[in-house]
């Protein structure tokens, strides 16, 4: 597997990252669209999320902010492994 890239295009264009790249956002695009526009994100967006519910959101979502330097590394790990051929 190639591991070296450098875009060619602007940093926000989905044309300037590999065509497997662009595979994988166009594959997401349906559950992205279900997360963006869901009413939880609208009401955060639109700043109308009432207090009690933006609490419990934060309790929630805590956990994942808290343990995701662990799963970026296990992922890194997992990523330089297989480009290694291990």
């Amino acid at each position: 597997m190639k591991s070296d890239f450098t875009r060619t295009g602007e940093l926000k264009s989905i044309a300037s990252y590999p065509q497997w790249l662009q595979d994988v956002v166009k594959d997401c695009e349906e559950a992205r669209r279900k997360v963006v526009y869901h009413p939880l994100c609208k009401a955060m967006t639109d700043a109308t999320l009432d207090i009690e519910s933006t609490h419990r959101f934060l309790i929630g979502f805590f956990p994942v902010i808290e343990q995701f330097p662990q799963l970026k590394r296990g992922a890194s790990a997992l990523i330089k492994q297989h480009c290694d051929g291990a």
